[in-house]
């Protein structure tokens, strides 16, 4: 292996070996050839995309004797040579992150006033430019204002909203990309033929997508993972804490049948092993985003996808902070498995049972029949009511699924009861007139039903928000009145996480320690 870091021995020297910028190069190059440069630039862009890179070859084009005729340095004259061996006094690079007070910005404005030592011009390249403190920035924007005829200006930074306007109004903008993940495999691929390394290709492609769209990082995880001139995927795997794609289609399948006990599994052997459940989530999030982009392909429902990138996203904030490493995860895991699940009957709802009672829940059913309009209420007929229908226990997910009956006339009612409430929810859902509230309450899960008062849970803040209102309470209400024949109260509330770790404790077993 050389001496110098790959990701400087493959540093662009041209503007031809820059990659995954097209629109910077283009406009800069034809800059150069027609004269126009401007005094000031600004590039901004996530790290590694080529912005001190490309500053570099602006500044060796600003001086090469003999440019070729679409603007490229020659790399043969002394300037370009002196550039490229990092000798050349006139360029100078200033970290604004170690260098951000406004000495450094006034020794730097008396130094511009004198002639350059070799080359023609003088170039300055400011990296991470939004550090500069305030009185920094005043200064150099005298400076920028009116640049001496010998000196450019070169500002680089990954937080642009960071620069204040006044310095944004001097210089030429440009927005560097992150580089797709197929430009970044394929410098990778060339890079290990120069070196001579031994690759495998879903090394390469798990590389390019830790990287994030960043050159530079991602060749030097290359070089830091290369071992023996060899760069295997069970390398990039150990080395970054990853997971492949059978560990997170694994997961996924499991949330998919409902299988909370195998899914938890999946996630108690990742932290067993030592894995970083950080970056197993990220996987995870990362296939969900291609499930869901595939289903809008397709024209087919997203609403369980939304559901479940919702929860893992918010586990990836607990992750940072929770005492118990795998629970956030786990916790996203059980409350995926009750996301409402569309089938051909209607909308289900897994519900979690603890054992210690029978959960009182149902899911919304979409209507498939006719609307039928209210009965009105009737005497009460003395009789002796049916038992509840029994939920039925899957033996894989330990989930009771509470049996959705078809819509049907309401009969006898002398006050409204669960059962009840069970068999005439589709009429409920379509007497509701309007669909954003219509929508947000099929999420809804009910609870209990008791003295006129229904109890409703939400997983999802903004769903809970659309109903807990005036107006959504008050038209929901309305639909219960006009359905049943009788005034409800409609109580709403969002899902108790602690509810949640209880049911992981009944099912696996031991106890929360504090």
């Amino acid at each position: 292996m050389a001496d110098v870091a790959l990701y400087r021995k493959y540093r662009p020297q041209n503007f031809d070996n820059l990659v995954g910028q097209g629109h910077v190069q283009r406009t800069l190059l034809n800059a150069i050839k027609e004269g126009h440069l401007s005094h000031a630039y600004l590039f901004c862009g996530p790290r590694g995309t080529g912005k001190t890179s490309t500053a570099r070859l602006v500044a060796k084009a600003i001086n090469c004797i003999s440019p070729s005729e679409k603007g490229e340095s020659c790399n043969k004259c002394e300037y370009c040579i002196s550039m490229s061996e990092g000798r050349l006094i006139d360029l100078i690079e200033i970290d604004a992150a170690s260098n951000r007070g406004i000495d450094e910005i006034r020794d730097l404005r008396e130094k511009i006033k004198f002639a350059p030592s070799q080359a023609p011009h003088k170039v300055y390249i400011i990296d991470e430019v939004h550090m500069l403190t305030t009185q920094a920035f005043n200064a150099l924007l005298k400076t920028l204002e009116e640049p001496p005829a010998h000196a450019y200006f070169i500002l680089a930074t990954t937080e642009v909203h960071k620069v204040p306007d006044t310095i944004l109004s001097r210089c030429q903008r440009f927005d560097f990309r992150r580089i797709e993940n197929e430009t970044i495999i394929e410098r990778l691929r060339h890079i290990a033929k120069q070196e001579q390394i031994e690759v495998e290709e879903e090394a390469l492609i798990l590389l390019a997508r830790t990287a994030e769209g960043g050159m530079r990082n991602a060749i030097s995880l290359f070089e830091q993972i290369t071992s023996n001139g060899k760069l295997t995927e069970k390398n990039v795997l150990e080395v970054l804490g990853i997971t492949g794609f059978e560990a997170v289609s694994n997961l996924h399948a499991a949330i998919e049948k409902h299988d909370v006990e195998s899914a938890l599994k999946e996630i108690q052997s990742h932290h067993r092993d030592g894995q970083d459940l950080y970056q197993f989530n990220r996987e995870f999030l990362n296939l969900l985003r291609q499930k869901l982009l595939a289903s809008v392909d397709k024209k087919e429902p997203t609403q369980k996808i939304l559901g479940w990138i919702e929860l893992f996203q918010a586990a990836s904030k607990d992750l940072k902070s929770t005492l118990i490493p795998q629970l956030p995860l786990e916790i996203a895991v059980i409350k995926s498995c009750m996301i409402l699940e569309e089938t051909k009957g209607g909308w289900l709802s897994g519900i979690l049972s603890s054992g210690k009672e029978t959960p009182k829940a149902v899911a919304p059913v979409t209507p498939s029949v006719t609307p039928v309009a209210p009965a009105p209420p009737m005497t009460p007929v003395a009789s002796t009511p049916a038992p509840p229908p029994t939920p039925a226990v899957s033996p894989s997910t330990g989930l009771k699924q509470v049996p959705i009956e078809t819509a049907s006339a309401p009969s006898n009612y002398s006050s409204l009861t669960f059962e009840m409430l069970q068999k005439q929810f589709a009429r409920v859902l379509e007497s509701i007139s309007t669909p954003s509230i219509r929508q947000s309450f099929k999420t809804g899960v009910i609870q209990e039903v008791s003295n006129g008062v229904v109890l409703i849970e939400f997983q999802s803040q903004f769903h809970l928000q659309k109903i807990d209102n005036a107006m959504g309470k008050s038209e929901i209400e309305a639909a219960f009145e006009k359905v049943f024949g009788q005034k409800v109260r409609l109580d709403c509330r969002i899902t108790d996480v602690n509810q949640v770790v209880d049911a992981t404790l009944d099912i696996f077993g031991g106890e929360l320690v504090e």
